[in-house]
């Protein structure tokens, strides 16, 4: 009896690995592994047109992500290579990420339950041609374009190469640096017109053109900071050192701005101002 039986097993357990090579190594297969993905997610992610090769090298004609309120980020042609075994480490770890077109149509709902430890997060790179934020987002619609690359671990460890341009415009936001041990190092570099999407977003309409050059460098004895901020007329800038190793800074900052509405019921006829830290 007992061969038999261990025939019957072993068989039983070939068909069933045939069975799940046919769903996630086929295209038949995955786009089922995608209508899946709905009723598995209780309903919050719906995947159309999966393909690929399982589980590494991933692409979708189109992706929804809904909260109770429903949809709110759309994505549309999109391809990932990754390494999905890092997860088990706690790693997202993307060699290339790509959608034709991403739309954010509102913010979502915050889940207010903890996901635990924040993974490491690596991307190689990022191509997104196409990211429209719907006025709900930002309290105005634009149309960006993001590309570049990521590297996370926390707040103390943390690099970027990125490029966001605006649409039919000439604004441009770029990082390229990071911070090392809680070392700053590399350069950010914003550049808006009248009508950019900054003033929005902190809610002051009527600052004007922003236009925002930093730089660090430096290690531990001496982390050196620079910046030069304009915001339609207003005018401000730093510079000066950390040392991290002695705890020790020296830094000097000014402003200046002559009358200014950035805001209705926000309004100043002049500012001037200076600040100077220097010791421990």
């Amino acid at each position: 009896m007992r061969a038999p039986l261990l025939r019957w097993c072993l068989g039983a357990a070939g068909l069933l690995l045939l069975a799940l090579l046919a769903l996630l190594y086929t295209p038949p297969g995955l786009r089922l592994a995608g209508r899946l993905a709905g009723p598995l997610s209780g309903g919050q992610v719906r995947v159309e047109g999966l393909g690929g090769f399982f589980p590494n090298h991933l692409h979708a004609a189109r992706l929804e992500v809904a909260d109770s309120d429903g949809v709110w980020l759309r994505i549309e042609q999109a391809s990932l290579s990754w390494s999905a075994l890092a997860l088990l480490g706690n790693h997202v770890s993307v060699g290339d990420i790509a959608a034709a077109r991403v739309t954010v149509l509102r913010r979502p709902i915050p889940s207010g339950a903890s996901s635990g430890t924040t993974p490491r997060i690596d991307i190689g790179h990022l191509s997104l041609p196409r990211l429209d934020l719907a006025a709900p987002v930002i309290g105005r619609a634009v149309t960006l374009t993001a590309a570049g690359s990521l590297h996370y671990v926390s707040r103390h460890e943390v690099e970027a190469d990125l490029l966001v341009t605006r649409l039919g415009s000439s604004d441009r936001y770029r990082v390229a640096g990071g911070i090392a041990a809680d070392i700053a190092h590399g350069s950010v570099g914003i550049s808006e017109g009248a009508d950019g999407i900054l003033g929005k977003l902190i809610n002051l309409p009527g600052l004007g053109p922003v236009n925002l050059s930093a730089r660090a460098s430096g290690d531990a004895a001496a982390n050196q900071l620079a910046f030069q901020l304009s915001a339609g007329p207003l005018r401000a800038d730093g510079h000066g050192v950390i040392a991290l190793a002695s705890r020790h800074a020296d830094l000097d900052i000014t402003l200046n701005a002559p009358a200014m509405t950035p805001r209705p019921g926000m309004a100043w006829q002049a500012v001037s101002g200076e600040a100077h830290v220097h010791g421990g």
